[in-house]
């Protein structure tokens, strides 16, 4: 994609995954003059796990950890760590809506006519026979384990690929490059700056407004980069750390992450190994638990145990099996934000006695899931702890206000998981599309 910068800009955006992408287009529609500033590059999706995370992740912060030990990665790419999620798109609850003082309905609505968000058909998951057994197990324990809307067009997708997550190779599933390319391509389209890091916003004298970033890393533009509005979209690990950078000591706390936990049993019969990833959850108890289930499907479920010493050592010896007879399942909490990011990105995560009884309550009712889709017993292991969707580090009410402006700072703004008050405890692409579409429509600008 080739990079324009040839005229004065009016805003700059940090950051471009579905936050950023989305302001960007937006606000291009209404007739600004918008830079995005990338730190990654456009590099090419759908090569394998292994080039995914040596290119597409930060590598300062490659299968990184909490101080506590939770593993947490982030994406630095062009459409940021939408170019690696897994493609579901879910409603955000009411509580959330109310938490976070929006009423995201009608756009969450218009997102999901746009983009043609539905849950894959019976037909396309046609011999996926471990998953339908997770199914009918869960059924019969009397738990709602549903189809689950996807940002995966159906007519172009693979069933037998789930390579959603080293990137889609086939461009079946929607990321933010999508809304990048259209921002471009608009008459008076964005300009489009990658591999180059942003440091810190730039101040005026008084330092109560913004004016600018500094960057790194690009030889071939300015250190300094001016506009007259500044929008951070840089997710909730990225944001953070440009702020304190900037002098708001307040940014970096109240951090979550929704970690999650992977369990996997191993059967007499061959599992869901080519069937797909998260095509099924159940939500019933996100209010009252703080926890959602979903699926993961052999493969997947098999290689996650790779990433905890005790899972590893206790399902080594059952390689030859590997996932054709393995069945997995997943955990996910909306855990408490009671952790906190540094200007150096490292980052503490601990676990509340709240948190660590919900996702229990999660693993268990895994646990009795496989179990009733047939797997042994005995077989039964928990990758614990890794981390999801990180944000709460900018909250509205102690960073930015209402407007996600920083409190601080006029002209500057933040726009993505940072400023959520806390975990929705579920994947928040759809819920940060819909909530910049309706704050981008509604921003008052000259």
């Amino acid at each position: 994609m080739a990079k324009k910068r040839d005229r004065r800009q009016e805003v700059i955006i940090v950051g471009t995954g579905p936050s950023g992408a989305t302001a960007a287009l937006e606000l291009v529609k209404r007739g600004k003059k918008v830079l995005m500033i990338e730190t990654g590059i456009e590099d090419q999706l759908g090569r394998g796990v292994f080039h995914t995370y040596k290119n597409l992740y930060d590598k300062h912060l490659f299968f990184s950890r909490s101080k506590e030990g939770i593993i947490i990665d982030r994406a630095l790419t062009l459409g940021g760590s939408s170019a690696v999620f897994s493609g579901n798109a879910f409603r955000p609850t009411k509580s959330f809506q109310d938490d976070l003082g929006l009423d995201l309905e009608p756009t969450i609505q218009e997102t999901i006519n746009e983009l043609k968000l539905a849950p894959f058909s019976n037909e396309f998951m046609k011999g996926w026979n471990g998953t339908r057994r997770l199914v009918e197990a869960a059924d019969t324990l009397g738990i709602n384990f549903l189809p689950q809307l996807k940002f995966i067009d159906p007519s172009r997708c693979n069933p037998k690929c789930d390579s959603c997550m080293s990137g889609c190779s086939i461009n079946a599933r929607w990321t933010a490059r999508d809304y990048v390319r259209k921002a471009m391509a608009w008459p008076n389209g964005i300009d489009l700056i990658m591999n180059t890091r942003v440091e810190e916003v730039l101040m005026d004298n008084d330092k109560k407004r913004a004016i600018g970033v500094r960057v790194s890393g690009n030889k071939d533009i300015p250190e300094k980069l001016y506009a007259d509005m500044i929008i951070l979209a840089a997710g909730g690990m990225g944001s953070p750390v440009i702020l304190q950078k900037s002098g708001i000591e307040e940014a970096g706390k109240s951090f979550f992450m929704d970690p999650m936990d992977v369990v996997v049993g191993f059967t007499k019969e061959k599992g869901p190994w080519k069937a797909m990833t998260f095509t099924h959850a159940c939500e019933d108890f996100e209010e009252s638990d703080h926890f959602m289930i979903g699926n993961v499907k052999g493969e997947g479920a098999w290689l996650s145990q790779m990433m905890r010493i005790k899972p590893f050592f206790k399902n080594i010896l059952k390689f030859k099996k590997r996932g054709l007879y393995s069945m997995g399942m997943f955990t996910k909490i909306a855990d408490e934000n009671k952790g906190s990011i540094d200007a150096k990105g490292r980052m503490s995560k601990p676990m509340t006695d709240n948190d660590m009884r919900n996702m229990k309550k999660g693993d268990d009712l895994c646990t009795r899931i496989l179990i009733k889709a047939g797997c042994e017993p005995d077989t039964i292991s928990i990758s614990t702890m890794i981390g999801g969707h990180p944000g709460g580090t900018a909250a509205i009410g102690t960073v930015v206000d209402q407007n996600f402006e920083s409190l601080k700072i006029k002209n500057l703004y933040v726009c993505d998981t940072s400023v959520f008050p806390r975990s929705p405890g579920s994947p928040p692409v759809l819920t940060l599309i819909a909530m910049v579409k309706k704050w981008a429509r509604e921003l008052e600008i000259a």
